[in-house]
């Protein structure tokens, strides 16, 4: 399920569903997904699904960061240390 692909995973997991939705508010309409269901250009096991998802997760964040003495970003919550 990590690594594999979605359809060999699903043969064995036919219940196998991965699915992310950005939505603002109490708006019932989404305006970001990912999921297995979608055609993309990632085999949708749970290693790419949760290398996408953080990402997206990371730019949804508004909170202050602060630089070290290399001029690197430094992480501030608890999700930019994974």
């Amino acid at each position: 399920m990590f690594f594999g692909k979605c359809n060999s995973i699903k043969e064995i997991y036919p219940h196998y569903h991965v699915d992310f939705f950005n939505r603002r508010g109490t708006n019932v309409r989404w305006i970001d997904r990912v999921t297995d269901d979608e055609p993309s250009d990632y085999e949708m096991n749970l290693f790419n699904f949760y290398t996408i998802v953080i990402e997206k997760m990371k730019t949804l964040l508004k909170e202050s960061f602060a630089l070290d003495e290399a001029q690197i970003r430094l992480p501030l919550s608890d999700l930019m240390k994974h």
